[in-house]
């Protein structure tokens, strides 16, 4: 009688235990399978999200802050540094490029990020497409245009043409500027990554609209100021800290 004929003779003597001791041992394995899976999902959906930031500059405080902030659009804006410090970057030979990004306003709670066009020829290597492709329109050039991430696009059901008005903070709810309202002239392609429900602006467009309303006028070279901005250079990537300044 072979080993095999003992064990199914064994499973047969005892269906119900049998039974419930397949059923676990399936579990266990479906179980580890799906944990398994959930982590490489998620260390692909971080290493997505991350991976156009070789490194972000910010003002002094906490950098997983600076970080949920900037790269995956969550939390409150650190403080904001001198837009002055932006060319001190670029003149850094080690420095590729430094592009500013500055947060503050929303728009039916999807942040609107201010930014320079240099974003759009942001590349993740050499050699490699930019980072943002355009599905619809074209790039801002001007104040007061808009570059809408794919889902932004998408839940909003704005298109290229339309307009819209900016709500004050990062969350839904705060004063309207009603005022200014912004044109959208392009919609992203999915970049599969926190980016796909942002609002790129020129930075320009931020600092007329917190300009004081009553004056109307742009805001003074040193009184221009940026959230963070996102450098890539030939070292590890990582993040830093510059003293606030008031």
């Amino acid at each position: 009688m072979t080993l095999f004929l003992i064990a199914w003779r064994n499973l047969g003597a005892k269906p119900l235990q049998s039974l419930l001791t397949i059923a676990v041992v399936a579990t266990a394995l479906t179980m580890t399978i799906v944990v398994l899976l959930l982590a490489s999902g998620l260390q692909n959906g971080l290493t997505r999200a991350t991976e156009p930031f070789d490194l972000i500059v910010g003002a002094k405080g906490s950098p997983n802050q600076l970080v949920l902030n900037t790269v995956f659009l969550q939390d409150i804006p650190v403080g904001n540094i001198e837009y002055d410090l932006v060319g001190e970057l670029r003149a850094n030979p080690l420095v590729a490029s430094a592009i500013p990004i500055g947060f503050g306003d929303n728009y039916r709670g999807y942040r609107i990020a201010g930014t320079e066009a240099g974003l759009f020829a942001h590349r993740l290597k050499p050699g490699a497409p930019p980072w943002i492709g355009l599905a619809a329109g074209r790039a801002f050039s001007a104040p007061y245009e808009a570059v809408l991430g794919a889902k932004t696009a998408r839940e909003t059901g704005l298109k290229v043409g339309d307009q819209f008005a900016s709500s004050h903070g990062v969350t839904a709810g705060g004063d309207t500027h009603g005022d200014e309202k912004f044109t959208v002239v392009g919609i992203m392609r999915p970049v599969g990554g926190p980016y796909d429900q942002v609002i790129l602006v020129s930075l320009d467009s931020l600092w007329d609209i917190h300009a004081h309303h009553t004056t109307k006028k742009r805001r003074q070279n040193t009184d221009m100021r940026t959230t963070a901005t996102v450098m890539r250079r030939r070292k590890r990537p990582g993040t830093a800290t510059t003293p606030g300044r008031p």
